[in-house]
C-alpha cells in the first residue's frame, strides 16, 4: 500500500507484535490519536462515536465504516501525490500515519454557498459560485472564523505553509469533485486538516461521512440528519460507505 515514508521490516514486526495503547496525543468525536511504536508516527483508533449537536453519540459498528472510508481517501489522495500523514492500513478500526505537530486550523472548502452565505450574499443556496470559497476556522470551532493574516500574526504558520495549505485544498476539491461526480453526486463541501514534521505540512484529514457534504446531482440544498436515532444515523455512515465502493 502506498505511503509517504519507507518504514523498516523490522520497525513493522515491533507493532505487529505488541498492539498495546501508548500515551494520548489528543482525540476528537470519533477517534483517538496514540502516541505508537515506531518511531516518528501516530497510531489512530477510531471509535463508535458521531457527532450530533455537537455532542458524541455512541453508536456501535461505525469505527471500521469510519477506518475504511479513511483509508479509502488517503489511498485516493495519495495516488494524486497529495502529501498526507498516511502510512499503514490495519485491520478493523486503526491506522498509522505520519507523526505531526496538529495546526489549531480547520480549513472548509464549499463549492455551493450554504444557508448563511446565500443570506449574506442574497444568492440561492446550491447556485453554481465562480470560485470555490475557502474559509478558515480557529481551535476547530464554527464561530472562530479567521483569515491568513491570523496565521501569520499568531504564528500559526508561515506564509510559505499557507499557501501550501491553499494549494492543497485547491487539489483535493478537484478530485473530490471528479470523484463524487462520476457516482451522480455533487460536492457541496468537505472539512480539512493540517500537520505539521519536519517543517513538511500535509494533510491528517480522516476523510469520511461527517466531515464530507454531498447531494445528489441539482438536489439542493443538502440533507441534514434531522434523527436521534443511533439506527438512523448508522444508516447514513453505511450509505456513505456503499458509495464510495
Amino acid at each position: 500500500m502506498k505511503s509517504n515514508l519507507i518504514l523498516s521490516p523490522s520497525n513493522l514486526g515491533v507493532y505487529v507484535r505488541t498492539r498495546k495503547k501508548r500515551t494520548v496525543i489528543y482525540e476528537e468525536i470519533g477517534k483517538k490519536v496514540y502516541e505508537n511504536l515506531i518511531p516518528d508516527t501516530f497510531l489512530i483508533h477510531f471509535e463508535n462515536e458521531a457527532e450530533l449537536n455537537f455532542k458524541p453519540k455512541k453508536i456501535n459498528g461505525i469505527d471500521e465504516i469510519n477506518q475504511k472510508c479513511a483509508v479509502h481517501f488517503f489511498q485516493l489522495l495519495n495516488s494524486y501525490n497529495i502529501p498526507s500523514s498516511f502510512l499503514i492500513d490495519k485491520p478493523k478500526n486503526e491506522i498509522i500515519v505520519q507523526k505531526y505537530e496538529k495546526l489549531p486550523i480547520q480549513l472548509k472548502v464549499l463549492n455551493y454557498p450554504d444557508k448563511s452565505i446565500a443570506k449574506t450574499f442574497k444568492v440561492k443556496i446550491g447556485e453554481s459560485l465562480a470560485f470555490p470559497l475557502f474559509e478558515i476556522y480557529y481551535d476547530g470551532s464554527a464561530k472562530n472564523l479567521i483569515n491568513e493574516s491570523h496565521l501569520l500574526a499568531f504564528k500559526i504558520a508561515t506564509l510559505d505553509e499557507s499557501k501550501v495549505m491553499m494549494r492543497i485544498a485547491s487539489k483535493v476539491n478537484a478530485i473530490f469533485k471528479s470523484y463524487f461526480e462520476r457516482r451522480d453526486y455533487s460536492l457541496a463541501e468537505f472539512h480539512l486538516e493540517f500537520g505539521k514534521f519536519q517543517d513538511r505540512i500535509f494533510l491528517t484529514s480522516t476523510f469520511g461521512y461527517e466531515n464530507i457534504k454531498l447531494v445528489p446531482k441539482g438536489d439542493f440544498p443538502p440533507l441534514e440528519a434531522k434523527t436521534n436515532s443511533p439506527r438512523r444515523i448508522k444508516e447514513s455512515f453505511i450509505n456513505f460507505q456503499k458509495l464510495i465502493y
